[in-house]
Parts: C-alpha cells; sequence; structure tokens
C-alpha cells in the first residue's frame, strides 16, 4: 500500500493550512507567491484532496440528452482551480485543462471511471452533462483514474469542476532541501498573515495515517512471528538437552570402545 502508484503525486506536495482566515486577494497573492519560489514547482488552493479529512461532495449525473430517459449515476464531485491537476501531477488523458477563464464556468473534467459510466469512453470531449440541480456543463477533459479514496476501494467515478477552496493550499516542491523550502514558505506566510501561526502538513504523513491500523497489525505480526520463532528455537534447545542427557552413558561407553 505505501509503495503503490495512486496516479498522483503524494510525496512531493506540503499543505498550508488556514487559508480562511484571509479573503480572495490575500489567497491569490499567497498563491502567487509561494509559486514564484525556486523550490516550488506550482501551487493550488483547494479544498477536495485525495486524502481521508478532505472536503466530500457527492451529485447524480446524466448524459444531458438522456436526463428523463433513465437513473443517472452518483459521482464525486469535486471544485479546483486551474493548477491543481499540475500541482498533483495528475495525467490528463484527453482534452485539455482549465484555464482561469469565464468560460471555465460551464465546464467540466471527469476521471476515466466517469466516461466509462457515460458511455464515453473513446470519445469524451464536448459531452454535455447535468447534474441533480440541472446544472449543465460540458466536457472539456478526461484525466485518468487516480485513488482518491481507499486503496481497498474501487476507482469511483469523479466530476472536477472549475472553482477555489477556502482553507488549504497545496504546493508541489521540486526541491531536495526540504526544511529551507519551508521557510521560505513560512516568510512569504508572514508577510501576507503575520498574526496568524504558519501550519502546514504533508500529503504522505495524511496518506500513511488513512492506514495506521495496517501499520500497526504489521507490527504485531512481525512481534508474534518473532516470539513464535524464539519459542519454537528453546523447545529444540530443551529436547536437545534433554536427549543427550538420556543418552549420555550411552556416549559414554562409545568414547570407551
Amino acid at each position: 500500500i505505501m509503495n503503490k502508484s495512486l496516479g498522483f503525486d503524494k510525496d512531493h506536495v506540503v499543505l498550508v493550512h488556514g487559508l480562511n482566515t484571509l479573503d480572495s486577494a490575500s489567497k491569490s497573492s499567497l498563491k502567487a507567491e509561494l509559486a514564484n519560489l525556486s523550490g516550488v514547482h506550482a501551487t493550488s488552493v483547494g479544498d477536495f484532496l485525495p486524502v481521508a479529512g478532505s472536503a466530500v461532495q457527492n451529485r447524480t449525473y446524466w448524459l444531458a440528452s438522456e436526463r428523463l430517459m433513465g437513473n443517472g449515476f452518483e459521482a464525486a464531485r469535486w471544485t479546483i482551480d486551474e493548477d491543481y491537476l499540475e500541482t498533483y501531477d495528475i495525467e490528463l488523458q484527453q482534452g485539455k485543462k482549465f484555464r482561469g477563464v469565464a468560460s471555465d464556468d460551464q465546464s467540466i473534467i471527469i476521471n476515466e471511471r466517469m466516461a466509462f459510466e457515460l458511455g464515453l469512453k473513446d470519445d469524451a470531449i464536448g459531452a454535455e452533462l447535468i447534474d441533480m440541480f440541472d446544472e449543465k456543463a460540458r466536457v472539456i477533459g478526461v484525466v485518468k483514474n487516480f485513488h482518491f479514496q481507499s486503496l481497498f476501494a474501487e476507482v469511483e467515478p469523479l466530476a472536477m469542476v472549475f472553482g477555489s477552496g477556502n482553507a488549504v493550499l497545496s504546493a508541489n516542491m521540486n526541491s531536495m532541501d526540504v526544511t529551507a523550502t519551508i521557510n521560505e514558505m513560512e516568510q512569504v506566510w508572514e508577510g501576507i498573515s503575520p498574526n496568524q501561526e504558519f501550519s502546514y502538513s504533508f500529503v504522505d504523513q495524511r496518506f500513511q495515517s488513512m492506514y495506521d491500523s495496517l501499520i500497526r497489525a504489521k507490527t504485531l505480526f512481525i512481534v508474534f512471528a518473532l516470539l513464535s520463532i524464539i519459542i519454537a528455537c528453546l523447545g529444540l534447545f530443551a529436547l536437545s538437552a534433554y536427549m543427550v542427557e538420556q543418552r549420555s552413558k550411552e556416549v559414554s561407553i562409545r568414547k570407551v570402545l
């Protein structure tokens, strides 16, 4: 589980928390300034993250032409900005990403599983979708499936619409010196919000916390396996010592002979 390919980059992304205290202009400024740091590859403001504890929202979707013809299906609905896919290194299979312009408000990006559910596996670009609130959107891109839930479950349909988050900024670090980059990020934060403590976490740590129970179980299995081996060895040693004691007279006679 810890080494499985997830379809996104979890090892180089740091999460900056507490953006809900900033206004829109400050969030935009923070995002831009962090993106300009030499140790940062890309930044994105969004609350929907591929780890436990992030925002969750589901909606039912149909092809617009089939809205009244049958049952739709449920899909996770994320709000992401134009840099989200680059920040998490999520591969775009078809179409294009959001560009951060007004036309993106009527656009949607889906994953391969959702394209399959819609019957649009090979040609989803341009398809018009409608959700349970009768909001229409046109598909502009399809991303490869990535694990945004537990690895014990199949990848579910995912729809991504354009927008910005409220509380979390993701930054993909391309520097080997993580400490120096974090210090630079903290300096930028203090310049924008000097009265608020800089709070951050790492995506890989959040991911690992999803499987803490498995890691504990692994440790317990190793401990009990070692104890079993030690007890078995003690038993063999005791049996050997007993056999030597029982046959000491026989060994003595053989030595004399």
